[in-house]
C-alpha cells in the first residue's frame, strides 16, 4: 500500500502540543489521525510492503534486531534522503506502529515528571532536530537506519552486520556516538572485527569494545582510514588485539 504521511504543519503541531497531549501517549489506541484536520495528510508514492507489523518487546528481549530487518524490508524503495523526512517517521510512530511504540518507548514510566516525559516523547516519537542523531533516537527511524547502514548484499546473510551492531547496547553506542558510522568501510571493518570475535567465541567486555573504538578513532588521526577496505580495517584491529 502507498504511505500517507502527515503534512509539515500537522507534524509540527503535534510536536509543540506534546505538553498538552502527554497523557495521550499512555493510551492503548492511536489518536493522532482521528484528531487531525482534513488537510493534515499527504499521499506519497512510497509503498510499504508485506505485513505492517513489528515484533513486540517482551521478557525475552526488545526485538530490535528482528524489527530493524522487518522495517527495512517493508520499505525497500526508501532512499536515504526520504528517510530523513520527519513527517514520515512521525506518522508511523503515531499510527501504524503505535502498539510497538507504546511498549518499546513507554511514556508512562515518566508520568510523574511532565518535563522529562515531554522530552522523552519528543525524542522518540518525533524528529525534533535536524542532526543525524535525532534520526537514531526516533523509535521507528532508528530501526530502518540501523539496517540501512549495515545491510550488505555481498554476504550470505545480508543482515549479519546488522545483527552484530545490535547484539549489545555497548556496540551500538560505540558506533553511533562516535564517527565510525559515517564511513561505510570503517563501519563495516569495525563490525566485521566484532563479528569474527563472536564467531571465534571471544566475548568482549564493555571496556574492551570502548578501547577498540578509541583505537580506531586514534588511528584515523595518522592514517586515512577512508582509503582502507573494510577487511583491511578489520585486520588492523586484529593486529593489536
Amino acid at each position: 500500500m502507498n504511505l500517507i504521511i502527515f503534512r509539515d504543519r500537522y507534524a509540527e503541531q503535534l510536536l509543540v502540543s506534546t505538553p498538552r497531549n502527554a497523557h495521550k501517549y499512555m493510551l492503548d489506541a492511536p489518536w493522532a489521525r482521528a484528531e487531525a484536520p482534513g488537510d493534515a495528510f499527504l499521499p506519497t508514492k512510497l509503498v510499504i510492503k508485506g505485513d505492517v507489523v513489528l515484533a513486540l518487546p517482551d521478557n525475552e528481549g526488545l526485538k530490535d534486531i528482528e524489527n530493524s530487518i522487518r522495517i527495512y524490508k517493508m520499505l525497500p524503495d526508501l532512499t536515504p534522503v526520504q528517510a530523513r523526512d520527519p513527517r514520515l517517521w512521525t506518522r508511523l510512530c503515531h499510527e501504524e506502529f503505535w502498539g510497538y511504540m507504546r511498549l518499546r518507548w513507554d511514556a508512562g514510566k515518566h508520568a510523574n515528571d511532565l518535563g522529562r516525559q515531554v522530552r522523552y516523547i519528543q525524542s522518540h516519537y518525533f524528529i525534533a532536530q535536524s542532526q543525524s542523531r535525532a534520526l537514531l533516537r526516533n523509535g521507528i527511524a532508528r530501526l530502518w537506519w540501523y539496517a540501512h547502514l549495515t545491510h550488505d548484499e555481498s554476504r550470505e546473510n545480508p543482515f549479519e552486520l546488522t545483527e552484530t551492531l545490535l547484539s549489545t547496547l555497548d556496540i551500538t553506542q560505540q558506533v553511533l556516538e562516535r564517527s565510525l558510522g559515517r564511513s561505510r568501510n570503517i563501519l563495516f571493518g569495525f563490525l566485521e572485527f566484532l563479528f569474527q570475535c563472536r564467531e571465534n567465541g571471544i566475548s568482549l567486555k564493555r571496556e574492551q569494545i570502548r578501547e577498540i573504538a578509541k583505537k580506531l578513532n586514534m588511528t584515523g588521526g595518522v592514517t586515512l582510514l577512508d582509503t582502507l577496505t573494510a577487511m583491511e580495517i578489520s585486520l588492523l584491529l586484529r593486529e593489536g588485539f
